[in-house]
């Protein structure tokens, strides 16, 4: 890598210099290379830095003044960026124990003066710092006339060299990335709107294993067009998140071509707030080098091939993380008979002697009795982990080593595993050979048959899945599978296998009963009404593990193979219905999908806030219109509505409204209705009345929703316009997706 690369360079320039020093005179002795050492003495950390001079508006830039106390603020860091290939582009990355920083200087070749590895210490009174598209910087001040306030730029490389110094020679073997075990930690909430995380993680070099390219076929690259300003490339992990990788056409390795199965990458993580992208989150190679391991790339931790450790699950515990993986450790124990909740090390009955079967207890060692230092694993009734594992049966299980998927999280009070089913397929025994679980009664054993996607023969869940999802939705495709799990927000990363329920708007189907992970389930949308209330596991958690047969339209969902719009459901037992009070029927006055546009709708811009350009925009992505005032990591004020061109209401005995609407970071189910609220006007705009959606039940989830039946009725025989009004402040700025607005006779 260029690491290896950039030292090998350091050493043959201090050889160098030893040898010009001959040459120039043979008479004197060769002069010894010196090795900078700065006079400055940090007393400030970056992220120290960051918290002071952070602000949630961008973008701005601001002095660097003296402290309270009048010492200056100096920071020390080494660099872990290099210009050499051109892909980061007048730009050095300085990083110590707390965070990272970019610093913005007008000059090329910057990593010949500055290795991989160099320690840099840096008097940052009189420096510049500010937020250019969300990301904090060192720069200097330049003004943006659409923002009307000051923006970071380049630095003069003079204005640089007043402030630094360096201090010893570069040492590249100190530049380690940062592991991100999974990418779907920079689609969160907090990866987006929160300034501790932002402030954290923007600028950091890091490592992200076991990948592949979305696009790899053999030809693309990683810029398709040489000199031009850049093209992103989509990496995806093992749970279906991605990322972009952003390459320069000034880079030299521009025209690399994608590699193909899955591997691991290094690079900086950098941050573009635009209003076009899903992220504002990138990664920017350093050299070509940053591509390693395709055809063999490391696994994660909490695979299958690489499980945690019980040290690591305890760890992941306390950070208060609660991860599904697979976990391994070695059986010590079993819970005493009437414990409820583990509150002493008595309460474990230590050694091959068992009374119940309903749990084991695995430590770090065969030898562990230190009941900190252990997880308990539950023993599913009838299942075959209890039936293979169980002390009470197998008291030679003592000191096996036991392998076993699930969630890390506490159980009876302390550490343990939850959500493993018992399969045969969540669980490895030392040196036993598990057979395969039973079948279900009148299902096959190999789970829910294939079908060809009719009422008669509707398909499985890995059917689904095996065909992907299509570029258009295909309406009325039947499926059948088992209820298994929900997603409890906005990423099938974090599919749940377990009660209780925090969703009520969608659960997952699988053709397996057991042993599910996020890439064997479809995720289902539970439109507002009939459907939503009859299948929701919050709800009705006794539909965990029942078979249901689906009628709904095949297309993206979560990232995946997906159904959606739901219209009808049946049990194995019979039971089933449909969604009909949000099913409107008669004759379409007004419909307008937004699948490739705007349409006819038109915008009002009220208010726009600082930096804000529009309010409503279209989402190619998702098909949708979507509304929000979250600008370069910050919340602003704003309204603007959302217009239709005007329907006709004249000729008809009654209406009624419907649409799918998406709301997120709304902060209430009170401020969702008030801030993205559906108005009418039989006065061409002029004035405004609220309609109310009586299916609004989500102000915080990325799933669509049915509005229900709104009735229209009040204004039949008259000509209307509707209006989609989004609001927002400096405190809550949601995010307010619309599609599918219809307007029937009834």
């Amino acid at each position: 890598m260029i690491l290896k690369k950039l030292l090998y360079g350091a050493v043959a320039f201090a050889a160098a210099m030893g040898v010009a020093s001959c040459q120039d005179d043979i008479a004197k002795p060769a002069s010894a290379y010196e090795v900078p050492k700065a006079t400055l003495q940090a007393n400030t950390t970056i992220m120290e830095v960051k918290e002071k001079f952070w602000k949630n508006e961008t973008p701005y830039c601001e002095e660097i003044p003296v402290k309270e106390n009048g010492e200056h603020y100096i920071i020390s860091g080494r660099v872990i960026s290099a210009d050499r290939e051109g892909n980061v582009f007048k730009c050095l990355y300085l990083r110590d124990e707390t965070a990272a920083i970019p610093i913005s200087i007008n000059t090329y070749n910057l990593w010949l003066t500055y290795r991989v590895g160099q320690e840099i210490v840096l008097d940052l009174t009189g420096m510049y710092i500010g937020r250019y598209a969300g990301l904090l910087q060192l720069g200097f001040p330049k003004w943006k006339d659409s923002a009307n306030n000051f923006e970071p730029t380049f630095m003069a490389p003079e204005f640089f060299d007043e402030h630094r110094q360096l201090n010893g020679l570069p040492e590249p073997s100190k530049v380690e990335p940062l592991l991100i075990e999974s990418i779907d930690m920079l689609n969160t909430n907090a990866a987006l709107t929160n300034g501790e995380f932002l402030r954290q993680w923007q600028g950091q070099l890091v490592r992200i294993n076991n990948v592949h390219f979305k696009n790899a076929d053999g030809t693309a690259t990683l810029c398709a067009e040489y000199h031009s300003s850049g093209e992103n490339q989509p990496i995806v992990d093992a749970n279906g998140s991605e990322l972009n990788i952003r390459t320069s056409g000034y880079a030299s390795f521009w025209n690399t071509v994608l590699p193909s199965g899955s591997g691991d990458v290094v690079g900086i993580l950098g941050y573009y707030y635009s209003s076009a992208s899903a992220s504002p989150w990138q990664l920017v190679l350093i050299d070509a080098d940053g591509l390693m391991n395709f055809g063999n790339p490391t696994l994660p931790n909490g695979s299958e091939a690489n499980p945690w450790s019980v040290d690591e699950g305890i760890e992941k515990i306390n950070a208060g993380e609660t991860p599904m993986g697979w976990t391994e450790g070695f059986i010590v124990g079993t819970v005493a008979p009437e414990v409820e909740t583990v509150t002493s090390p008595d309460q474990i009955e230590w050694g091959a002697t068992a009374t119940l079967r309903n749990t084991v207890v695995i430590g770090a060692t065969p030898d562990t009795r230190d009941l900190a230092a252990c997880l308990i694993v539950p023993l599913p009734q009838g299942s075959r982990m209890r039936e293979y594992v169980a002390l009470a049966d197998h008291p030679e299980n003592l000191g096996k080593k036991l392998n076993v998927f699930g969630t890390l999280d506490k159980v009876m009070g302390v550490f343990g595993i939850t959500g493993n089913n018992g399969s045969s397929t969540e669980f490895h025994l030392e040196g036993v050979d598990v057979p395969g679980d039973d079948p279900n009664p009148g299902v096959p054993s190999t789970g829910i048959p294939e079908g060809s996607g009719t009422e008669a023969s509707p398909w499985n869940p890995s059917q689904m899945l095996a065909a992907g999802a299509p570029s258009a939705a295909v309406a009325n495709t039947y499926v059948k599978g088992y209820i298994v799990g929900f997603i409890p927000d906005k990423s099938i990363s974090e599919a749940k296998f377990e009660l209780p329920a925090t969703s009520a708007t969608n659960i997952l189907i699988a053709t397996e009963p057991s042993g599910n992970t996020s890439s064997t389930v479809v995720p289902v949308q539970l439109p507002a009404g009939a459907i939503r209330s009859a299948l929701n596991l919050q709800d009705n958690p006794d539909n965990f593990g029942k078979v249901v047969t689906l009628c709904g339209s095949f297309e993206k969902y979560f990232g995946t193979a997906g159904l959606k719009s739901v219209s009808t459901y049946k049990f194995e037992d019979g039971e089933g219905g449909g969604n009909t009070p949000t099913q409107p029927s008669g004759a379409t006055l007004f419909s307008e999908t937004f699948a490739s546009g705007q349409g006819a709708f038109t915008i009002d811009n009220i208010l726009l806030g600082s930096g804000m350009s529009y309010v409503w925009n279209f989402d190619e992505r998702y098909s949708c219109m979507k509304a929000s005032a979250f600008v370069g990591g910050s919340n602003h004020a704003s309204e603007a509505r959302l217009i239709s061109p005007e329907i006709d209401l004249t000729g008809v005995t009654g209406a009624q409204l419907t649409y799918d609407q998406a709301c997120k970071f709304f902060g209430s189910l009170d401020n969702c209705a008030k801030s993205a609220a559906c108005e009418i006007s039989a006065d061409g705009g002029s004035t405004w009345t609220a309609l109310t959606a009586p299916g609004l039940s989500e102000y915080d989830s990325w799933t669509f929703m049915s509005s229900g039946a709104i009735d229209l009725s009040a204004y039949v025989g008259k000509k209307v316009k509707l209006a989609f009004h989004y609001t927002s402040t400096d405190a809550i700025a949601g995010t307010w997706e619309l599609k599918n607005v219809l307007v029937t006779s009834k």
